[in-house]
């Protein structure tokens, strides 16, 4: 397992021992929802092209089988919390956390995402107000090379740029980062998908925190 940290911002990353389990049990569905009108016909980002089952929470419900959400959101959940405590001053302290959205995204040939955060609002349960504070990408099935996943830092201070050598993780760069790997950040933290040669099905969780 590894950590990268930018300023304000980091990208944890880990491969999934069960991936072939987990991989087995949801890749059917997947593939005979991408068939259906529902997704489809779904377009909620107007700037790119691929086919998602983002926004449609009953299609996304088996997301939410409670092996596939321990071993994809608990679990690396936990690591990353317990790895950056370790590595940082500053600590990451959560009393609960909730998932607030779940959904896949399935490119082909050209299929891309433009850049993007996963900004969404505070809300109150019980009197007690969860923030936003983790996504989590997970990488279901991939045939080309190289993860196509980039993030880019917030800052453009010359200073930081002029250190750090440029202004984004290029996970295609990074060996370890492929099927099978998780990937969780901070929510602000702006991404995008270069354009793929081949298919792949990625699988997204916001969750908010307190």
């Amino acid at each position: 397992m590894s950590i990268i940290s930018a300023p304000s911002e980091f990208l944890y990353f880990d491969q999934i021992k069960e991936h072939d389990e987990i991989k087995e049990k949801i890749i059917d569905k997947i593939n005979d929802l991408l068939q259906t009108d529902e997704v489809k016909e779904n377009k909620p980002f107007k700037d790119c092209i691929f086919k998602t089952s983002f926004n449609k929470d009953k299609v996304n419900r088996f997301l939410l089988d409670d092996f596939i959400v321990k071993k994809l959101v608990w679990d690396p959940l936990d690591n990353l919390i317990c790895k950056y405590n370790k590595l940082n001053f500053f600590k990451l302290s959560v009393s609960s956390t909730i998932i607030t959205s779940c959904w896949f995204n399935a490119y082909e040939n050209t299929n891309f995402q433009e850049i993007h955060e996963h900004k969404t609002k505070p809300f109150a349960i019980f009197n007690n107000v969860y923030t936003p504070s983790f996504s989590l990408v997970y990488i279901l099935h991939d045939e080309n090379l190289s993860n196509s996943t980039v993030f880019k830092y917030p800052t453009t201070d010359f200073i930081w740029n002029f250190i750090k050598g440029n202004n984004k993780i290029d996970t295609s760069k990074i060996k370890n980062i492929a099927e099978g790997t998780i990937l969780i950040f901070p929510y602000t933290f702006q991404h995008f998908v270069t354009p793929v040669t081949k298919s792949r099905v990625s699988i997204a969780y916001n969750l908010a925190s307190y």
